[in-house]
This record gives structure tokens, C-alpha cells and sequence, in this order.
């Protein structure tokens, strides 16, 4: 499984690698130009948007899971899994909004409702 995360926390990126391994590649980004720059080239299994990047949040220049959101929206040709793991709310409906208009289905799972599912999984393994 091919994994994309995006993410501008070190911590949640700690946290969720413990429960990727031995997946084929887990790739972590912290800004919305490069997780694009990947789409471009690679494909995945599952994509993992967070919508509050940089420093306080959003920056000056926009830089959000809004932005992949909307090229995911108007450029991809293929349907991965797509979790929105934000805790901000009005940018988890903003992203699901832009992907839904652009034929895609997301689920909003914020970060700390994810681990408590990835620690269930592994409790299976």
C-alpha cells in the first residue's frame, strides 16, 4: 500500500509511522506544493489530508490541504482512499466540499479519533 500524509507536525508524523510499517511507501509531507509535486508523479493508496499548515495555522500564503484538495478535485484519474484528519472543522467541510464537486469521497477523521482506530487495527494484528 502506498500511503501519502500531510501533515506540518513532526509528533503526528511519529505517531502514524509507528503504524505504517512494513506498508510498500509511506511518504510525509508538510506543505500543500509538495504533496502536489508527489501526486504528479506517484500514485496512492490512501492520501491523508490535514488542512492547517505552518506556523498558527494558516499562513499568509494559503498554504492548506484545501490546495491538494482542489487539485485531487480537478486532476487526478484515479480513486484513492482520502481521510481528512483535521481537527479545524469549517476546513475539513471546505476539503470534503472540493473533492465530493470533483466526483471523490472523503471521510473526516480527526487525528486523535484516527490513532484510537490504528491502535484498534494493530490490536488485531
Amino acid at each position: 500500500m502506498n500511503i501519502l500524509f500531510l501533515d506540518d507536525s513532526d509528533e503526528r508524523w511519529l505517531i502514524f509511522n509507528k503504524f505504517t510499517q512494513g506498508f510498500k511507501r509511506v511518504d510525509f509531507i508538510t506543505t500543500s506544493s509538495g504533496a502536489i509535486q508527489l501526486l504528479q508523479s506517484e500514485q496512492y493508496d490512501a492520501i491523508f489530508l490535514d488542512y492547517d499548515l505552518g506556523k498558527d495555522g494558516i499562513e499568509a500564503n494559503e498554504e492548506n490541504g484545501l490546495k491538494v484538495a482542489e487539485w485531487i478535485s480537478a486532476n487526478l484519474s484515479y480513486q484513492p482512499k482520502i481521510v481528512l484528519h483535521t481537527g479545524d472543522l469549517n476546513g475539513a467541510e471546505k476539503m470534503c466540499h472540493t473533492l465530493k464537486q470533483g466526483g471523490f469521497k472523503s471521510n473526516h477523521t480527526p487525528f486523535m479519533e484516527l490513532v484510537a482506530t490504528l491502535h484498534h487495527i494493530e490490536s488485531l494484528r
